[in-house]
C-alpha cells in the first residue's frame, strides 16, 4: 500500500506562535498555503497563492510601489497594448494604492483579447504599420475627342502621383455633351469601343494604359485606327441592347484614376 506524507499542519492563528526548524515546512490550513521556517522567525514565511487570495492590499501596495512611481507596464493584456497600474491604482509616491482584486483583474485579462479596451491610438499605429495603404482618387476634366489612335491625360510629373504602378487601376469614361444614342447632355456612358469591322461587327475595347516616365504620370486611351471606312467609336445605348456611332464633337472624354 502507499505511503501518504502528511505534513505538520495547522490554522493561522496558531502558526503566527509557532516557530518552525531551519528548512521545516509546514501548512497553514486557514489560508491553504505552505509556510516556509528559518528557526528564527515565529509565523514562517507563507507563500503567496496562485490567486492571491492569502496577500493583503497593504503588502501588494508597499511591494509594487517600492517598483517607483509613475505608470509602469505590469502585463500584457492582449496583442495590442498592456495594462498599466494607472488602471488598477494610483501609484503616485504621494498615494500609491494597489488592491488585490484590482490586480486579480488586470492579471485575468492575460487570458484572452478584449478590443474594447484598445485605444484608438494604438488602432491607428497598428494600422499606420500594417494596413494597407489608403486608395486615392483623380480624375481629369473633360477633353475634347479627336480622330486618332490615342489620347492622354498627364496627372503630375514622373514619381508624384504613381508611387507603386502595380497598384494603379484606371479607366476612361464619355460625358455626353449633345444628345445622342438616348442620351442626353450630363450623362456618363461607361461602355464604348472600337468598330474595326462593321462587315462582322467586330468590336474592339479601348485600351487604357498607366504610364509614368519622362512625360509624366499619364494615363493613355488606346482607341483603335486612326481613320478608315469601316472603323469609329462606337457606344452602348443608353436605354435596352446595341450601339450607336459616336460623334466625337458630341462627347467628352474622363480619365479616372484609382491609385
Amino acid at each position: 500500500m502507499a505511503r501518504i506524507v502528511q505534513q505538520r499542519r495547522g490554522n493561522s492563528n496558531s502558526h503566527k506562535i509557532y516557530t518552525g526548524m531551519d528548512g521545516e515546512i509546514t501548512v497553514d490550513t486557514t489560508d491553504r498555503t505552505v509556510v516556509v521556517h528559518d528557526q528564527q522567525t515565529a509565523g514562517g514565511f507563507p507563500l503567496a497563492r496562485a490567486d492571491l487570495s492569502n496577500v493583503s492590499d497593504d503588502v501588494l501596495s508597499s511591494r509594487i510601489c517600492d517598483m517607483g512611481t509613475g505608470v509602469v507596464d505590469v502585463a500584457t493584456t492582449d496583442v495590442f497594448g498592456t495594462v498599466k497600474l494607472a488602471e488598477i491604482g494610483d501609484i503616485t509616491s504621494e498615494n500609491c494604492v494597489v488592491t488585490s482584486a484590482g490586480l486579480g483583474n488586470a492579471i485575468s485579462n492575460l487570458v484572452g483579447v478584449n478590443l474594447n479596451n484598445v485605444p484608438d491610438e494604438d488602432w491607428n499605429a497598428l494600422f499606420a504599420k500594417f494596413g494597407l495603404a489608403p486608395m486615392r482618387f483623380k480624375q481629369s476634366s473633360e477633353i475634347e475627342m479627336f480622330a486618332g489612335s490615342a489620347m492622354a491625360h498627364i496627372f503630375g510629373v514622373r514619381g508624384s502621383l504613381f508611387q507603386d504602378i502595380n497598384r494603379v487601376r484606371a479607366d476612361a469614361i464619355l460625358v455626353c455633351k449633345t444628345a445622342e444614342g438616348g442620351y442626353e447632355a450630363g450623362d456618363r456612358c461607361y461602355t464604348f469601343g472600337v468598330r474595326i469591322d462593321t462587315t462582322t461587327n467586330v468590336n474592339l475595347a479601348p485600351n487604357v494604359m498607366v504610364r509614368s516616365d519622362s512625360l509624366g504620370d499619364y494615363i493613355q486611351l488606346n482607341i483603335g485606327p486612326a481613320s478608315g471606312a469601316n472603323t469609329g467609336l462606337i457606344g452602348q445605348l443608353r436605354d435596352g441592347p446595341g450601339v450607336f456611332n459616336i460623334t466625337l464633337n458630341k462627347w467628352r472624354l474622363v480619365f479616372r484614376v484609382w491609385y
